[in-house]
């Protein structure tokens, strides 16, 4: 039996999903960057800190986001263990201290330190990413990392970043996030203007997920489903490992869909963590699948809009009425309806290059 969750009833505190902006560049493929500094501070620690990707706050106190790169600048925002910064650029060297520009979750710009002569304040989470982009003339790109493969269609955009993701686990008190190792591939580049905006395809060792022991009962109610086969014409919300924190309100589009040497089922929804209107640009595609040996779990996680939905908020049910309750449920289910009976041209990305991109998948 598999665990169906509530559209209403999952709205949990935190908020950590990716939404997506793909864009397009054209850099020579398959490039590895782990661009660091070029000397490590006096004072400090070796730096191991890499541009264009993410840092994460170790054990202990806070992270002090300043101004400038100096503990007299002004702290802008503070950043808790656990919690995650965006490296923007190289260091700057000062007062016993190697100072990152960062940018954290929540939009906040600032510089922060790495490390005194004795511990470090921040840990990179993830090995250099590598680059893969469009060839001239290419219709796609040709991704392959560590044994994973798949094509890009060019319709999507024209590069991908891959890297493997260190292990997380969440501090207490704290709404990090909390996985095993991984490897991760960011659909289109990471935007530092909107680090939300990120379409990912993540592939985690099934073993590793046990290992880890945390949430492994989000993943196993989707494994059960995935072997019990079950007609999910009806769009039931789908626990969803690693979880979202934050209601899956819409599902729709649901079906299943193969992979190389694999399978898996495929939606469309709309997370929320309150009661709100529907909209056409806060959808996301997402696929979770599993390899035919059990032995690879794949999430993909790629937001999409459409304009089917404009004007869809004039049909949100005022808060104040009496059923409210009822009356929001009919609302999701006339919103679901209109998704289903959409095309797949209907959206952007087209619905249909999405899927070739999943069953383009490979894992070795």
């Amino acid at each position: 039996m598999y665990v169906k969750i509530s559209r209403l009833s999952r709205i949990w505190l935190g908020f950590s999903l990716c939404f997506v902006m793909l864009y397009a560049s054209f850099v020579p493929n398959a490039i590895g960057y782990a661009a660091q500094t070029s000397a490590d501070c006096p004072g400090t620690q070796a730096s191991r800190l890499i541009i264009g990707s993410f840092a994460v706050v170790t054990p202990g106190a806070p992270n002090n986001v300043r101004g400038g790169p100096s503990t007299k600048a002004e702290i802008v925002t503070q950043v808790y263990p656990g919690e995650t910064v965006y490296v923007l650029d190289h260091p700057t060297c000062a007062e016993s201290y190697a100072w990152w520009p960062v940018k954290t979750l929540s939009g906040f710009k600032g510089w922060t330190a790495e490390s005194s002569a004795t511990s470090y304040f921040l840990a990179p989470t993830s090995s250099a990413i590598e680059k893969f982009s469009l060839v001239p003339g290419a219709g796609n790109v040709r991704a392959n990392y560590k044994g994973a493969s798949f094509t890009f269609p060019a319709t999507l955009g024209a590069i991908v970043e891959a890297k493997t993701v260190f292990e997380v686990r969440r501090q207490p008190d704290s709404l990090s996030d909390d996985y095993p190792q991984h490897i991760e591939f960011a659909l289109g580049g990471i935007n530092p203007n909107n680090l939300y905006n990120t379409a990912t395809l993540d592939i985690y060792k099934t073993a590793a997920i046990v290992a880890h022991g945390t949430d492994t009962a989000t993943f196993e109610s989707f494994r059960q489903l995935l072997s019990a086969h079950p007609d999910v014409a009806g769009g039931e919300p789908i626990s969803v490992y690693p979880s979202v924190h934050a209601g899956q309100i819409i599902v729709a589009r649901m079906g299943y869909l193969p992979f190389q040497a694999g399978s898996g089922i495929r939606f469309v929804t709309h997370y929320a963590q309150s009661v709100e209107p529907l909209t056409g640009d806060r959808l996301i595609y997402t696929y979770l699948g599993l390899t035919d040996d059990g032995k690879n779990y794949v999430i993909a996680q790629i937001p999409v809009k459409t304009p089917i939905l404009i004007g869809n908020e004039a049909q949100m049910p005022d808060l104040n009425e009496p059923q409210i309750t009822t009356l929001y449920t009919a609302y999701v289910k006339q919103t679901d309806a209109k998704l289903n009976k959409a095309k797949a041209s209907d959206f952007v990305p087209n619905l249909d290059d999405l899927d070739k991109l999943v069953n383009s998948l490979s894992i070795q």
